[in-house]
């Protein structure tokens, strides 16, 4: 089911915050541990959970590198578009699998798309497929070179730094059995390895030590992803970066992770150096964000694509990289949730 970005803010109390601290540290704590450590019945701390997922607030999921589930080529897609196709358009690319996550935007792209796939076959077939629908005047592609920083937590229009959540590591190639125990826990963070053993004909010794071994090397965090949006931050831009030629990109991206407001930083080709998205609680505060942005040493100049509408597919974890071109049957998320 695809969805637009419901910008409806959503006040946590006092003790919800504190259950969603627990579980972005681990978003499988038992519900009896986050009862003894909230001091409150097991019951009523599972029916605030689930209340907080009902609500679209947090989202408990697996993160992982994508390319550790087989999605070897990502990039963005801009299009040039007529306008008379701007409501139809959106909804097109949502259609084809491979994209989850599709925003209209201002300035000199009137849509970005983000797109994976297995290779770069298929990724020729996806963008294929994209430029031959009607209203698609141009498009550009900007290849992933490295998806160099993703955030999966959130605070509120008040807080100046992030909360606890960090990222995953790339680590090495996975088994087979691996993406699927995480492409189960895409689904729902919270499923129990006897359920997930049933799913995947595997038994349960082989799931424990499956899902043990992904944990432990850091390789996957299972956690709460807060939806930006449920927190204020409604106002979201794309922003295309362009470095001078003597800069390092790499500590460039660095700096630009910092920004508390940045969720999503990637390196890539094209006219672009960093491919940038941030999500704040008013064009003010955007502005404010663009002049930190712009002052250190390397960046060149920004083009700002601000969100005029944003559409993701139901199971997407509102920040990256998609499952979709992987599972048939699922379009979990690999990005934070502010898609949803």
């Amino acid at each position: 089911m695809r969805h637009d970005l419901d910008l409806t803010i959503r006040e946590l109390s006092e003790v919800e915050m504190a259950a969603v601290a627990l579980l972005q540290a681990d978003g499988r704590i038992s519900f009896a541990e986050m009862s003894k450590r909230l001091e409150m019945p097991e019951l009523t701390v599972r029916r605030l959970v689930r209340r907080l997922i009902d609500d679209r607030v947090i989202a408990i999921t697996a993160v992982a590198n994508p390319r550790l589930l087989g999605l070897d080529a990502m990039a963005w897609i801009g299009l040039r578009i007529d306008w008379s196709c701007a409501e139809s358009l959106p909804d097109e690319l949502m259609r084809i699998r491979g994209i989850d996550y599709v925003a209209t935007t201002d300035g000199s792209f009137q849509i970005f798309a983000e797109i994976s796939a297995r290779d770069s076959t298929d990724m020729i077939q996806l963008i294929s497929a994209v430029r031959s629908l009607p209203g698609v005047r141009s498009t550009e592609t900007f290849f992933y070179l490295d998806l160099f920083h993703q955030a999966f937590a959130w605070v509120g229009p008040g807080n100046a730094t992030p909360a606890a959540g960090g990222g995953v590591r790339g680590g090495g190639p996975i088994s087979e059995l691996e993406q699927r125990i995480v492409l189960e826990l895409r689904r729902d963070g919270r499923r129990s390895i006897r359920q997930i053993a049933r799913t995947l004909s595997a038994t349960e010794r082989q799931v424990s030590r499956a899902f043990g071994k992904l944990t432990e090397s850091g390789v996957v965090r299972v956690i709460a992803v807060l939806n930006p949006a449920r927190m204020g931050l409604t106002t979201m831009a794309l922003l295309g970066m362009r470095l001078r030629p003597s800069a390092d990109t790499v500590k460039v991206a660095e700096t630009v992770a910092s920004e508390p407001r940045v969720d999503y930083v990637v390196i890539c080709t094209g006219q672009y150096d960093l491919l940038t998205e941030v999500a704040c609680t008013s064009a003010d505060e955007l502005v404010t964000v663009l002049r930190r942005l712009a002052a250190p040493e390397g960046i060149e100049e920004i083009d700002v694509f601000s969100y005029l509408r944003l559409q993701y597919l139901d199971e997407s974890v509102w920040s990256v990289g998609r499952v979709s071109a992987l599972d048939p049957d699922s379009s979990a998320a690999w990005r934070a949730d502010s898609r949803s």
